[in-house]
């Protein structure tokens, strides 16, 4: 009884080890379906037979449900080309977003986007932040305002779109969403007062007259120099200097610059140098630009003390003969 037993396990053990390679064998010969496209459109024959979207290169890029994406872009998204609303949801297909970065799936598209990724080039950077046109406007930005993300100059005006002022209320595109106001109205909030003419952070001065950016450099009668910028742009404030003087209140500066756009050079440069209580100032320049566009560049520039009275010894010296050192000749 025990060697039937034995030999019915032994049995056994030898159908399942040659079961076994037989399985692996069957699921390596698997091979992936092929799509057929004869009509080479990128969709297959199938799919356009299945929505009765007849045949050749054209049913590609139609558009029969007219919801913004074309054939090809549907297949794209495994939606339905024969619905605008392929999930019921009341969105229609090229207004929803599939890959949840604030950028319809129509306006991935028409921004050379994957609709499917959030960061299409896997740089870091989801797809509604970037900045392919290099015009300082977000790819969500431009659509905002209407313009193209892929160039520069969408209306080929000379005019960049970032600088462009779509509601004409003086502040430009770039400004308005830096500021959190809307750059296609001219009073955002319908308070009565235009967007330009708020005071955003509450400082006492309306927005486009607020300092965007100031640049100074300070070179003293010592040689020594004093580098000061500060800039609010981006949502954030920012403040970076050298200073070799050692000016006081170097933090506390930009409260002390009231500078106004009304202002002149010659005022600027006043303002300037009493904010940093140098007595021996040798050179100052100034760059400032302003929430509306309007830019101020100052240079000044002081003799040295010291020529003065090195021409007035000149002057002794001549008088006096070669009483003061080697100027003449001993002949």
């Amino acid at each position: 009884m025990k060697r039937i037993v034995i030999g019915a396990v032994l049995a056994s053990l030898v159908v399942s080890q040659a079961v076994g390679p037989v399985e692996a064998k069957s699921k390596a010969k698997k091979k992936p379906v092929v799509q057929v496209d004869r009509d080479k459109n990128g969709i297959p024959d199938a799919w356009q037979k299945q929505y009765h979207l007849g045949y050749g290169k054209q049913v590609a890029t139609k558009d029969h449900d007219r919801d913004g994406l074309t054939n090809a872009q549907e297949y794209q998204l495994r939606l339905n080309p024969t619905k605008s609303d392929s999930d019921r949801d009341g969105i229609k297909d090229g207004k929803e977003d599939a890959d949840y970065d604030s950028l319809t799936n129509q306006q991935e598209y028409t921004a050379h986007l994957n609709p499917l990724k959030k960061d299409s080039d896997q740089d870091g950077i989801s797809d509604d932040k970037e900045d392919q046109d290099q015009d300082r406007l977000t790819t969500r930005e431009e659509f905002i305002v209407g313009t193209q993300p892929l160039k520069k100059d969408s209306d080929r005006d000379g005019i960049k779109d970032n600088e462009e002022d779509r509601d004409r209320d003086t502040l430009i595109n770039e400004d308005e969403f830096e500021l959190g106001s809307d750059p296609t109205k001219a009073d955002s909030d319908q308070d009565g007062t235009r967007d330009n003419q708020e005071d955003t952070d509450q400082d006492g001065v309306q927005n486009d007259q607020e300092l965007k950016r100031i640049m100074i450099k300070v070179t003293d009668t010592n040689k020594k120099k004093f580098e000061w910028r500060y800039s609010n742009e981006h949502q954030r404030k920012e403040l970076r200097f050298k200073d070799e003087i050692g000016i006081t209140d170097v933090a506390t500066l930009k409260d002390r610059l009231l500078v106004t756009p009304s202002m002149t050079e010659e005022e600027v440069i006043t303002l300037v140098a009493q904010a940093l209580q140098l007595p021996n100032i040798k050179t100052l320049h100034v760059q400032i630009k302003f929430y509306n566009g309007q830019e101020l560049e100052s240079e000044d520039e002081h003799s040295d003390d010291d020529d003065s009275s090195d021409d007035s010894e000149d002057d002794d010296s001549d008088d006096d003969g070669d009483d003061h050192g080697d100027h003449g000749d001993d002949d």
